[in-house]
């Protein structure tokens, strides 16, 4: 074939120029081919702990370019402290290594060359010693602690209950209901034992609960599955207090001192004396409290043939007052024979009165009838209480021998007048009971305790 003189010319700078522009296009194909094959480089190490020459685990690795400390690669060590960085473009980097209370590692210049791999051996890490000026740590205990067989209520964590008593210090404890009187229940039940140091109180459980002030327990145990040692027939389970005993040697005393709205009033306070092998407890406490209320109620029955109103409204009164003394004497009367002795005395007396307007009608009808109703509930007395405490530790770990006498002894007075007046508050109906007498209990336990293994 035979071309035009002019086109024979110019033929041969074609062929070049094809060349040149082909290798331009083919070039970076031919790099990217090479680092879809794997010849990107690798980088290996291991870091360990320069004092103990031990692998870190989880020491972060990070590989940055030198021009601009771009992120390139990173990883973590493993379980032997091994680090594997893949897939690593030509060019130069710098290495940094960092843990937690190490110093910070590095190394400034690794130049990597194609599909290059790269031992970078041992590398190590110097732990970092800080000074420090003294720390102090404080812990608080929760405000109540479950275990296997009970709870504890710490009283101390019952900021609300402080100035009040124990049945105040119980008011959100789980399993316990106090009502606006303060009648506690426990699990839905009133017949409960309430014990004062392990020992039961001289009290109705829950007079005693109002009686002791929240500020001298140390702690309230709730045991609702109680052993036989409690002798818990019948009972929904045991409400113990433990009271404050100081245990520093020397004197030491405290005062609690409360007031409130409603001529409320409330105050104790605690004193101990303490020195080689005895110790005296001397404590006592007052509390008033007035609790006046308003009651409105509307109740309404239905029946097929009328619908029946009953509408109250009126006032309410209660008042509780209490004084208590306690004391007490601890005795070691040798390494391993202990004895104490412990005397309560009080008084306390409850009061709630009630005047309420009643105004009942039938629909359909148009009579009406409208009465008063009043009541007054009074409760008092005195109360005793005496316990006596010996025990007898043998040379064996927790075999021990325990001896315990209590003597309960309380006066109690009850009246209860419940009146229906009419308008002019002429008597209508009415009703009146009293109790009166004293009781008396007296309780013997003798515990031996023998462990036989762990």
């Amino acid at each position: 074939m035979r071309f035009p003189p002019r086109l024979t010319r110019i033929l041969p700078f074609l062929y070049v120029s094809s060349f040149v522009l082909m290798s331009l296009f083919l070039l970076p194909t031919a790099k990217a081919s090479a680092q879809m094959t794997g010849e990107n480089g690798r980088i290996t190490a291991r870091i360990l702990e320069e004092e103990e020459n031990a692998p870190i685990e989880y020491a972060s690795v990070v590989l940055h370019r030198h021009r601009d400390s771009s992120m390139v690669r990173g990883t973590v060590s493993n379980e032997q402290g091994h680090v594997t960085l893949e897939n690593i473009p030509p060019g130069r980097f710098y290495l940094s290594i960092h843990f937690l209370g190490y110093e910070k590692s590095s190394i400034d210049d690794i130049r990597m060359e194609a599909g290059e791999r790269r031992d970078l051996g041992d590398l190590h890490l110097r732990m970092v010693a800080l000074e420090m000026d003294e720390v102090e740590v404080a812990a608080d205990r929760a405000p109540v602690e479950y275990k296997i067989d009970k709870k504890v209520i710490n009283v101390d964590r019952q900021l609300t209950a402080a100035s009040g008593t124990a049945a105040d210090a119980l008011k959100n404890v789980p399993s316990v209901t106090v009502d606006i009187d303060g009648s506690v229940s426990l699990r839905g039940s009133g017949s409960f034992t309430v014990l004062i140091d392990g020992q039961p109180s001289a009290l109705d459980a829950s007079d005693a609960l109002q009686q002791i002030p929240a500020s001298s327990i140390e702690n309230i145990e709730i045991i609702t599955n109680p052993s036989a040692r409690y002798d818990p027939d019948g009972v929904a389970g045991i409400i113990n207090v433990i009271m404050k005993k100081d245990q520093r040697r020397g004197s030491a005393g405290q005062i609690n001192l409360s007031a409130g709205t409603y001529d409320n009033y409330r105050g104790d306070f605690l004193y101990t004396w303490r020195n080689n092998g005895y110790a005296l407890h001397f404590g006592a406490d007052y509390g008033k409290r007035n609790n006046p209320g308003i009651e409105r109620e509307e109740r309404v029955f239905f029946s097929p043939e009328s619908t029946m109103f009953n509408y109250s409204e009126g006032s309410n009164y209660r008042r509780r007052k209490s004084f208590g003394v306690r004391g007490g004497i601890d005795m070691a009367l040798s390494e391993r024979d202990q004895l104490n002795l412990g005397v309560r005395l009080g008084d306390r007396s409850y009061n709630r009165n009630s005047e309420l307007d009643y105004e009942e009608w039938i629909e359909p009808g148009t009579d009406r009838f409208s009465y008063l109703s009043l009541s007054d509930a009074r409760r008092e007395g005195r109360f005793y209480a005496l316990d006596l405490d010996y025990r007898h530790r043998f040379d064996r770990p927790q075999h021990e021998l325990t001896t315990q006498i209590a003597w309960r002894s309380r006066e109690a007075e009850e009246r209860n007048t419940d009146e229906l007046r009419n308008l002019d508050r002429s008597l209508a109906s009415g009703r009146r009971a009293t109790e009166d007498g004293p009781g008396n209990h007296l309780r013997a336990r003798l515990d031996y305790t023998l462990p036989f293994n762990e």
